[in-house]
């Protein structure tokens, strides 16, 4: 869904260290401690234009009943807020589109602003994908990228993503038309690049 997921500009080696400076925890959503830190972000102008679903909530009681509409429709399958091992909240990931008998689902990962640049995405990335391949038969994962979200796929194809499609002038926004770019993990190449990554 175009969030951004972004990474220092280093190597696979580097790549994978980040997590071992600081392990991230995905831990399940508290809406009393989590809530308003979603309604801030979701609904943003700097951060909602990188989502794939537009929405207009204005109030966190909307926002509220917005996304308790999400988890009971099974529109969200995983669901986890982004954890330092500080107890720090970050960020948080998502699945959609999840399907079993496929072999397959899409995922987003946001950080909050601060937390942009740092590293910080490499690491959550990892540990969400770990998470789905260790849970679930799934045989790949996708992700969801607008071309003006140009570090997120810069990033996401370093980090062994590979482009499986374009949706050409998907996107108006700003007063041009932007391509949305379709990224996919399969497991195999998750395992060869990541298995040892604590």
């Amino acid at each position: 869904k175009g969030c951004r997921c972004v990474r220092k500009k280093n190597d696979k080696e580097n790549f994978g260290r980040v997590i071992l400076m600081d392990k991230l925890i995905l831990r399940k959503v508290d809406y009393a401690k989590d809530l308003l830190l979603l309604y801030r972000y979701m609904t943003d102008a700097d951060s909602q234009y990188l989502l794939s679903e537009q929405f207009e909530v204005n109030t966190l009681q909307m926002y509220e009943r917005w996304l308790n509409s999400r988890f009971e429709m099974g529109v969200y399958h995983d669901f986890f807020m982004v954890e330092t091992s500080n107890g720090q909240t970050i960020g948080f990931t998502f699945t959609y589109d999840f399907s079993l008998s496929n072999g397959h689902c899409k995922y987003t990962l946001c950080l909050f602003k601060e937390y942009q640049k740092t590293g910080f995405g490499v690491a959550a990335a990892i540990q969400m994908m770990k998470h789905l391949f260790r849970i679930y038969p799934l045989r790949q994962i996708y992700i969801s990228v607008y071309d003006y979200n140009a570090d997120s796929l810069s990033a996401n194809l370093k980090g062994g993503f590979e482009e499986v499609g374009i949706y050409p002038e998907y996107r108006y926004f700003n007063g041009a038309y932007f391509d949305l770019h379709v990224l996919r993990m399969t497991r195999e190449q998750f395992n060869f690049l990541y298995k040892k990554v604590r």
